[in-house]
């Protein structure tokens, strides 16, 4: 067996990737290799393959089976010299094994040879190994690819000799293409030539215009030789200053040649010469792709002579165009299609030899081959190509094309397109038609079944269409005999099932039917199909079928039939006939009919099925709607199949848009959704009948029904879904009910006094009643048997109620309900309207407000505000689940609970009012203490001491003491002014009378002057001052004398507090747009506990008679008072007692 045949590369591992990279390098080393290198390409190819197969040498020979001869056509060894000459032509039988197209593989040392002379003259180095494999054209063996090794052990591997395979069939195509391309190579010579030997010049020019060839006689035309046209453009073989326009000329007509596709004709006086010029576009797939100039010149005039002279050449042109036919001809002879050329002059046709075998044609004479031909064309397809060919004569097109049906030589028909180029004369008559002839055959066929195809499936598209645009059965029964008689080409045609009802051609008038359509030998037809399961087929009187006769007879105007059954389940069910086709019935129509057969009853049986299910609908609507009662139907799925109007009125929707949804889509509360899907599948399990009572919400509110649920069966018995029947009974519940509560209310009368009197005598004894509230609503709650309670306050100032006290709701309820909006909820309507909120079957109440009370499943609900003379101060509401409303003693309760918590709030409001009250005066009136007391110890130090002055100088006549006592006087004089200045300054603060007198100033070198001014104060305290000032400009939008009075406020102060030897800083810098005045000290620091009220009036750490720092405690005041009313800002830091303190100023920076 052939190794090429039975290779499994799958199985080689790793070898593949080597197998696939060497044949990789195979293929390459051949593309795009021109003519001239070929040799070398086969012989690199040779060692590629070699080196794979481990060979020492290649051999690629020629083998003449006519002379018996075989010539080596290609050697590579590699070892070049060793004179080993391998004689291939005794090996009979690898000469058989390649006619096989076999490869012949040999192993000398096990398999010798004895009817071979190579195993027995071998030569050294000896031959160990033989792989040799034939080289076809077509199906004629050219010779063999061998490959030689003497070093190897082993046999050729499968990948080896599958390697070699492809290396001959390679070697088989570029052998052929090297021939092929030798033949063009001298035919191009020989054109050459003949171009060279006429008087027209010719030449080659591409779209830009440039020259890809020209003859010699065009050249010499132009002045310049054959190599220096040759690549040179149109532009510079006419330059401007010698030519003018005249290159715009030839490039504008160039252009019309490629555009147009059509020869353009046009005369030129180039060097003194008239030349007559004809440009002939050359097309590739219809594609333009040069273009081809003939000139001639014309120069010695336009006479009788010159045209003589000019056919002369015209006839030279002809032989020479003859001879290349033939060249042509005999080039593609190899072709797998036919070449032809039709001489419509001669009325002669020559096609390639291998067409005229395939058609019979090689023994018939050359002038009688197209009349030979014209015979063989099918005779419904030979008036078409005639009048084909006269189209194209009398519109002078060039492109020729044609199909038609054509005999071969067996006898049989085949579909030929010939395609094809028609030349035409000066005086555009049509000369002859070059082109080819192609088998469609298979192409045909493969149209007319994808047609046939088509056909049937748009013929069941339209079938399926009609299914669903026809109301009932009848309407589409007779639409699908419309569409079979189109399909089929027929006049009439039946589709029935024999037996069966509403099915049966009687009572029914077939679609186009006569008289004779309905007669006795069509019944009979209808029952033989029906009875036999098979296919009837009758052309009268033609096909010979034995009810043909029959037919006949009985209906005289059928003169064709066609029958096919439908078979369901091995039983024949139905029938499908067409009849009177003009010229009959073909297979192919039993096979159409065939494939639409099992559709068109589809369809018709599932309308049947529907109109059954519709009919039976209605009839279950109309018992279903005649129903009090409201009734459904679901499947397994708990989707909704069916309901009644009642249904739909009951809860207010429309029947239809509930239809295929399921629990949890019509009912939005999820417990109910999953309870009534328990409860389906349980009766669907169980099979039994379920009886309840159900309170559901509907239209007009929460109503009861008593719900009845059973399985709802198919006709095999099994259960498919629930089928439910609701009755009304809302009226006796509520009967029920009113009873039930009268019973309450009775035993609820003797508790209703003793719960009121207990929580109005706990809440108006409470000494905490917001706190007491809980334990009191909750007493109430069962009391009303309630099941939430809500206490809202309102807060000072604030917009929102904030929940108190609560009962009922969960954690994550209650975070939802803390603050509650005063605007949008029912406790904020009750405080706003200062009234009571009283809901009766809350459920059924649109007010939006309600909602998050419905969704806590209240029904009952109760609200009231909880006021204090005309303030509203809360608001406290209750609700139940368990009824729909309040009794008017209950909501008398509820009330009399609230004003009893509105008192007791009201007076605990009054109690805590009284004792703040009392602790105001308390402390204003030891604030008042304190001022009177430091007041009139700060006055009557500096009186004393001025006393003391005028007793002084009283007593002495001494101009030196009387100085120092006048000295005293000023200074004390001085510090009542400052305490009187501090004290209205103060007062003109707190009433904001101060007006500043804002400049723009340089604040460091305000704080320098201030420094300087306080440093001797500094010195005689032994304090030390620092200062911390920029040299950087700081200036602020300011009152200058009051900035001077804050900064001495601050530095007396530190200066004050400080002891001898301490230090106190000064600084002056910019921090984000402010500037920042800074005095630091490290004296006696502040008590935090003053930190707060450290900016009051009046406020002193030490509120002794006698303090070591006198003073009225308002330095701090009216520095906090000044800042801010510049737009700023000051505070203070301190780390606590002994440890020192900062103030800090902090003043807008002047913006330009």
């Amino acid at each position: 067996m052939d190794p090429l045949n039975k290779l499994d590369l799958n199985e080689q591992g790793e070898g593949v990737q080597k197998f696939d990279q060497t044949l990789m390098m195979l293929a390459s080393g051949f593309i795009n290799v021109p003519y001239e290198n070929l040799d070398r390409a086969i012989e690199n190819a040779m060692r590629i393959v070699a080196g794979y197969c481990r060979a020492d040498k290649a051999i690629i020979y020629r083998y003449d089976p006519e002379r018996d001869i075989v010539s080596n056509e290609y050697i590579w060894t590699s070892r070049p010299g060793d004179g080993v000459i391998f004689d291939l032509t005794d090996l009979q039988s690898a000469h058989e094994k390649h006619r096989a197209d076999e490869a012949y593989i040999r192993n000398f040392r096990k398999l010798p040879d004895d009817n071979d002379n190579l195993s027995k003259t071998r030569t050294e180095p000896y031959t160990a190994l033989l792989c040799s494999s034939p080289i076809f054209q077509g199906s004629k063996m050219l010779g063999a690819a061998a490959f030689f090794s003497s070093d190897r052990n082993n046999d050729w591997a499968n990948t080896e000799i599958f390697l070699i395979r492809i290396f001959s069939k390679i070697m088989s195509n570029i052998l052929i293409r090297k021939k092929q391309e030798s033949i063009l190579i001298e035919s191009s010579k020989i054109n050459l030539e003949i171009l060279n030997s006429i008087n027209e010049g010719v030449g080659l020019y591409d779209r830009s215009g440039n020259t890809l060839r020209v003859n010699r006689c065009l050249a010499e035309k132009l002045g310049r030789t054959e190599k220096e046209c040759i690549g040179v453009n149109i532009r510079q073989l006419f330059p401007v200053n010698q030519y003018g326009d005249l290159s715009d000329k030839w490039m504008k007509r160039l252009e019309q040649a490629y555009s147009s596709g059509e020869c353009v004709i046009f005369q030129d006086l180039i060097n003194g010469r008239w030349l007559d010029n004809r440009l002939y576009p050359i097309k590739k797939k219809g594609v333009v792709t040069a273009v081809t100039m003939l000139s001639s010149d014309i120069t010695d005039g336009r006479t009788a002579e010159e045209k003589e002279r000019r056919n002369a050449v015209l006839v030279k042109e002809t032989e020479v165009l003859r001879k290349k036919e033939e060249e042509y001809l005999e080039i593609l002879d190899g072709s797998t299609e036919a070449t032809w050329i039709i001489d419509i002059a001669l009325d002669k046709l020559e096609f390639s030899a291998q067409w005229l075998r395939r058609i019979g044609g090689e023994n018939i004479a050359p002038g009688d081959i197209k009349h030979f031909f014209d015979s063989l064309i099918h005779p419904d397809d030979i008036d078409a190509v005639l009048k084909n060919r006269e189209l194209i004569y009398r519109n002078k097109k060039t492109k020729y094309r044609a199909e038609y049906r054509m005999k071969t030589a067996d006898g049989k028909y085949i579909w030929v397109m010939d395609k094809g180029k028609v030349t035409y004369n000066e005086e555009g008559s049509p000369i002859k038609i070059y082109g080819t002839s192609t088998d469609i055959t298979e192409q045909k066929e493969a149209e007319s079944l994808i047609l046939r195809q088509n056909n049937v499936l748009q013929t069941i598209k339209m079938i399926y269409e009609k299914s669903f645009q026809c109301e009932t059965f009848s309407e589409l029964r007779i639409a699908c005999m419309g569409i079979v008689e189109t399909l089929t080409e027929s006049e009439y045609s039946y589709i029935g099932a024999i037996g069966r009802d509403g099915w049966d051609s009687n009572g029914e008038e077939p679609f186009g039917s006569k008289e004779s359509f309905r007669g006795f030998a069509l019944k009979r037809l209808y029952e033989k199909i029906h009875e036999t399961g098979h296919n009837y087929m009758i052309n009268v009187p033609s096909s010979g079928h034995p009810e043909s006769e029959n037919l006949s007879d009985a209906c005289p105007d059928i003169t064709s039939f066609m029958g096919v059954p439908f078979i369901q389940d091995g039983k024949v069910t139905g029938v499908l006939a067409v009849s009177n086709r003009k010229g009959g019935y073909r297979h192919e129509d039993l096979k159409i009919l065939e494939a639409v057969v099992p559709t068109v009853y589809e369809v018709l049986i599932r309308k049947r099925t529907e109109e059954t299910i519709r009919h039976n609908e209605i009839l279950m609507r109309t018992i279903m709607d005649s129903s009090s009662d409201f009734l459904f139907i679901k499947d397994r799925d708990g989707k909704m199949v069916m309901a009644n109007k009642v249904y739909g009125k009951v809860f207010g929707v429309d029947i239809r848009e509930i239809i295929g949804k399921n629990d949890h889509e019509l009912h939005p509360v999820r417990e109910i959704a999953d309870k009534i899907i328990k409860i389906d599948q349980y009766v669907m399990k169980t099979g039994e009948t379920l009886t309840s009572e159900e309170s559901v919400e509907t239209k007009s509110g929460y109503k009861t029904f008593q719900l009845s649920k059973m399985p709802w069966q198919d006709l095999n018995g099994r259960t498919i879904g629930v089928l439910g029947v609701a009755h009304d009974i809302t009226k006796l519940k509520n009967a029920e009910i009113s009873l039930q509560e009268s019973i309450r209310s009775i035993k609820h009368s003797k508790n209703y006094i003793d719960i009121l009197y207990e929580t109005t005598e706990t809440i108006l004894s409470s000494m905490s009643p917001l706190n007491d509230i809980y334990s009191l609503c909750l007493k109430v709650m069962k009391f009303l048997d309630g099941h939430i309670f809500f206490n809202y306050m309102l807060r000072d100032g604030e917009p929102d109620l904030y929940l108190n006290a609560f009962e009922g709701i969960s954690e994550k309820q209650k975070k939802d309900l803390e603050i509650l909006s005063i605007d949008s909820s029912l406790c904020g309507t009750a405080i706003l309207n200062r009234c009571k909120m009283v809901f009766e079957d809350i459920q059924t109440s649109d007010d939006p407000r309600t909602e998050f009370v419905k969704a806590l499943g209240i029904r009952a609900y109760a609200c009231f505000p909880l006021m204090t003379n005309d303030t509203v101060v809360g608001s406290l509401s209750f609700g139940t689940r368990s009824r729909d409303r309040f009794l008017d003693e209950e909501l008398m309760l509820i009330k009399t609970v609230s004003e009893s918590i509105s008192v007791a709030i009201k007076r605990k409001q009054n109690e805590e009012m009284l004792i703040r009250q009392t602790e105001e005066l308390k402390t204003a009136d030891r604030n008042k203490n304190e001022f009177l007391s430091a007041l009139s110890h700060e006055l009557r130090n500096p009186l004393a001491t001025i006393e003391a002055g005028l007793s002084l100088l009283d007593a002495s006549k001494d101009n030196l003491e009387q100085g120092k006592a006048k000295d005293i006087m000023r200074r004390q004089m001085k510090q009542l002014i400052s305490l009187i200045d501090d004290l209205l300054d103060v007062t003109r603060i707190t009433r904001n009378r101060i007006v500043l007198k804002k400049e723009r100033i340089e604040l460091n070198a305000l704080a320098k002057s201030i420094a300087d001014d306080m440093m001797t104060f500094f010195e005689k305290k032994r304090i030390k001052l620092t200062c911390s000032i920029g040299t950087n400009a700081i200036y602020i939008d300011a009152d200058p004398v009051r900035i001077r009075q804050i900064i001495e406020n601050l530095l007396h102060n530190a200066m004050k507090f400080t002891v001898s030897g301490d230090e106190v800083m000064l600084a002056v810098y910019v921090q984000s747009n402010s500037a920042m005045i800074s005095v630091k000290d490290n004296g006696i620091g502040i008590d935090p506990r003053f930190m707060s009220n450290l900016f009051e009036p009046f406020m002193q750490a030490d509120k002794s008679l006698d303090r070591s720092n006198p003073g009225l405690g308002l330095g701090l005041s009216i520095v906090k008072g000044i800042a801010v009313l510049h737009g700023g800002s000051v505070r203070a830091c301190s780390e606590g007692l002994g440890k020192g303190s900062e103030f800090m100023i902090c003043i807008p920076v002047y913006m330009r």
